[in-house]
């Protein structure tokens, strides 16, 4: 699903997933999209919410994430910038990475490393890479790309190094913790942890002791989207997590996912992602072949 660009200095190019940006954080709607986001603050800090974690940037500290997952900017400082580059999952998924580094981009983690001025700092490298996307070129693009690989590299090889201890996740410091966020901190963790199960807004109400109005309110006072549809965007996405990393039959996904029913599995699934079940497995394990034969942005 593409990503919403909702800036002008927010570069588009000819692939819908393929893409950089470099803009403002945009306090606005939450959003998804299957690719894997490079991104880095160039000035100031901010708080975003990935899922059910808060994760605070730190300027000129890349994060890396699969994007899939809801995900907004819930503050910023009024100096942030914040740039990145969007690659689509499956040609990722093609460059055969450490599967230390896949499982943790599929795990849905947040991976943010230290700050690198070797062989040059992450924020000049992403400046260089918006510049190079921001011309149109094709030969700009494959050099992007080309880039974007070894930079994941770098970042497997210095996990593998500190034992997968060296790059952090989410975070829970310089976020607001006034009893509006509290709840909607409180309604995240039970969505991440029984989004499998039936959940309804009057229970959930019930079960945090306000009213339906305030807990719909509030909620979508934070994150843009209805509370409903938060659900179901996690429970799309995990299930195109067990699309890519497993052989269980779409039916199962569908009730490991917490969907009710099968049909209503594939109306959101297709909704949200673009694709039948089916057809997202299929031009996942694919791994970009078509794409590649078109663009010929990566080599196969």
């Amino acid at each position: 699903m593409p990503a919403r660009h909702e800036h002008t200095a927010d570069f588009e190019f000819q692939h819908p997933g393929f893409s950089a940006f470099c803009a403002k954080p945009s306090l606005s709607l939450a959003h998804r999209h299957d690719d894997v986001e490079l991104s880095i603050l160039s000035m100031g800090g901010g708080v975003g919410l990935f899922g059910g974690q808060k994760v605070t940037g730190i300027p000129d500290q890349l994060m890396v994430m699969w994007a899939a997952m809801p995900h907004k900017s819930l503050e910023a400082s009024p100096a942030a910038v914040c740039l990145g580059i969007r690659v689509p999952l499956h040609w990722v998924l093609q460059w055969k990475l450490p599967d230390t580094l896949i499982r943790r981009l599929l795990n849905f983690d947040v991976i943010v490393d230290r700050k690198r001025n070797s062989p040059c700092s992450d924020i000049a490298l992403l400046k260089h890479w918006v510049r190079l996307m921001q011309s149109g070129r094709q030969e700009d693009r494959e050099i992007v790309l080309l880039e974007v690989h070894a930079r994941l590299l770098r970042l497997a090889d210095t996990e593998a190094a500190a034992g997968g201890k060296a790059l952090a996740g989410a975070d829970e410091p310089a976020a607001r913790q006034s009893s509006e966020f509290g709840l909607f901190e409180r309604i995240l963790r039970i969505v991440s942890e029984r989004y499998r199960e039936p959940l309804s807004i009057p229970q959930l109400a019930g079960e945090l002791h306000v009213s339906r109005t305030h807990i719909m309110r509030q909620f979508r006072k934070i994150a843009g989207m209805t509370l409903l549809e938060y659900i179901t965007q996690h429970r799309v996405t995990c299930a195109q997590r067990l699309m890519i990393t497993s052989d269980m039959k779409i039916i199962d996904i569908a009730h490991e996912s917490g969907f009710g029913s099968q049909g209503q599995f594939y109306s959101c699934f297709k909704r949200l992602t673009g694709e039948a079940p089916a057809r997202y497995r299929r031009s996942m394990r694919e791994a970009g072949r078509a794409t590649t034969k078109r663009s010929g942005l990566v080599s196969g």
